[in-house]
């Protein structure tokens, strides 16, 4: 059966021990009927993926892994539950007794609707189960391969709770997103990838009698206040992986959004912070988002589904094959995690292009499936910053915003101090202008902009009961992507955080200039 993990305690059996952890024990035994039940409801093994067109759903895999851990190199692990109550297991594979030097984490179907990741995920557990020596011996690989089962039941993109997952990991409301990062403060991966889906036919590409080209996507970390070598690490890896994908015949390039060519723009991956990719890339790893791509128009909407399960499996199994840098990735890892903050932070950025540079975007024609190369320049591949703010020696949060601020620091492990007694600091405060709510056509920004004024310095007297929260390694740059006052996307969208501001307008979080 499962073991049973609470925190760094593990419980392999169902046998009730002593009276702390017996309410412990006996969820491991509630949770392990449960797959029982289920083992014995459904098939243990998993659909064929080069026939199946039925996506795997929650039983199937509870039933799948309850068997697969009874092998020595598995081991399987509930890490909670979703809004439901469906349980969530983390499935860690690795050669028992060798010395680990590389971790690898896998996560799919935060997206409840994106099915090819999350399938690949499982086969790709099934084929080193059946054949170990798939798995380099000093590899660990982790895998989430569900983590919104509510919203793969209903085959929809939210969560029970409506919210998107993929937009919380700034705030970490949502049970899922607070598990997912829970346990990667607890593995430390050098490598976290994302499994989702895109839409190949649909919208404007559709109405051009086109189809977009790439059956699979990658993109890595990118906010520019995240360690640079670690973004120029993550390219190599995009383009390493070039050959192999053009070898299984697999069309792959780098992750893009928007409309089609020429008029429309397009972009590489989102730079803000409340996505998994960049939300996951401030523990100091290598982050990745990646996209199969689904035909919608086709007569069953997952006829192509095994297609995506293939290209998804070579490419994840990339990351663990690859030995060509892993290496120098490590040093990299190690000196990106305990460097300090730069002396500015950007609060401002966005993709753009420098200069009129005409570029090529392929498409595939629905009708002929031909290839077709559209020229266009309006591909933004620049990362520009708009504007930055000196970097602060920390930050203060007073005693009415304390209780809240403290909740979200929990969530994202993050330490802070709470003062036992007044004293004075030289402080900056930022006055919050207004929310700007609507998307912006004009330069292509998200909604929810904040639109904020940093005052001058001042001398302020904390009171006692005020938060103090740091910045230095490891979780400086993290802490500053969540607390920083005038970054232009941040935590005051939400009316939680809002409601704090005061009636002149000040932020609940104050920019330390100078300590006492």
């Amino acid at each position: 059966m499962f073991s049973i993990k609470q925190r760094t305690i593990s419980f392999p059996a169902c046998r009730p021990g002593s009276r702390a952890i017996i309410a412990t024990h006996i969820a491991a035994c509630v949770f392990a009927f449960l797959l029982k039940a289920a083992a014995t409801a459904t098939a243990q093994t998993l659909p064929d993926r080069h026939t199946s067109t039925d996506p795997i759903n929650h039983e199937t895999m509870m039933s799948y892994l309850e068997n697969a851990q009874t092998t020595s190199h598995i081991e399987v692990t509930n890490e909670g539950e979703s809004v439901e109550g469906r349980a969530i297991p983390l499935v860690t594979l690795r050669h028992p007794g060798a010395e680990i030097r590389w971790r690898v984490f896998f996560f799919g179907l935060q997206h409840g609707n994106e099915h090819a990741g999350k399938d690949a995920l499982l086969h790709l557990i099934q084929k080193i189960e059946n054949d170990p020596d798939r798995l380099p011996p000093d590899v660990e690989l982790s895998i989430i391969p569900m983590l919104n089962p509510d919203g793969g039941e209903r085959n929809r993109r939210t969560n029970a709770n409506g919210n998107d997952l993929n937009r919380d990991h700034q705030w970490l409301h949502e049970p899922e997103t607070q598990l997912l990062h829970r346990v990667v403060r607890q593995l430390r991966p050098h490598i976290s990838v994302d499994a989702h889906e895109y839409s190949r036919d649909s919208g404007r590409y559709g109405e051009h009698g086109w189809m977009r080209w790439a059956i699979i996507m990658m993109d890595t970390q990118n906010n520019p206040l995240l360690h640079d070598s670690l973004h120029e690490a993550g390219l190599r890896w995009i383009d390493g992986i070039k050959p192999v994908m053009r070898r299984h015949g697999h069309n792959y390039k780098r992750y893009y959004v928007a409309g089609p060519p020429p008029d429309s723009e397009q972009r590489y991956s989102t730079m803000e912070m409340n996505d998994a990719r960049n939300g996951l890339g401030a523990y100091g790893g290598l982050s990745f988002i990646t996209e199969s791509g689904v035909r919608r128009g086709l007569d069953h909407p997952q006829e192509d589904l095994p297609d995506r399960v293939d290209a998804y499996l070579v490419l994840l199994e990339n990351f663990l094959l690859q030995r060509d840098w892993i290496e120098e990735d490590r040093v990299l890892i190690e000196q990106a995690r305990e460097a300090p903050l730069p002396d500015f932070i950007p609060v401002n950025y966005f993709w753009g292009s420098a200069g009129l540079k005409e570029s090529k975007a392929p498409v595939i024609e629905l009708e002929t499936g031909n290839e077709k190369m559209i020229p266009t320049a309006n591909f933004m591949k620049q990362r520009v910053v708009k504007s930055t703010v000196p970097t602060p020696q920390g930050y203060l949060i007073p005693p009415h915003a304390a209780e809240e601020f403290s909740a979200l620091l929990g969530r994202h492990g993050l330490d802070y101090t709470t003062l036992e007694e007044e004293a004075v600091y030289t402080v900056e405060k930022a006055e919050l202008l207004r929310i700007e709510p609507d998307f912006d056509g004009m330069y292509n920004r998200f909604a929810n902009r904040q639109i904020t004024r940093r005052g001058e310095p001042e001398e302020w007297t904390a009171p006692a009961g005020s938060l103090l929260v740091e910045l230095s390694p490891p979780e400086g740059r993290r802490t500053a992507l969540l607390l920083e006052p005038t970054m232009l996307y941040g935590i005051y969208s939400h009316e939680r955080y809002r409601g704090l501001v005061d009636e002149e307008g000040t932020m609940p979080v104050l920019r330390i200039v100078e300590t006492p």
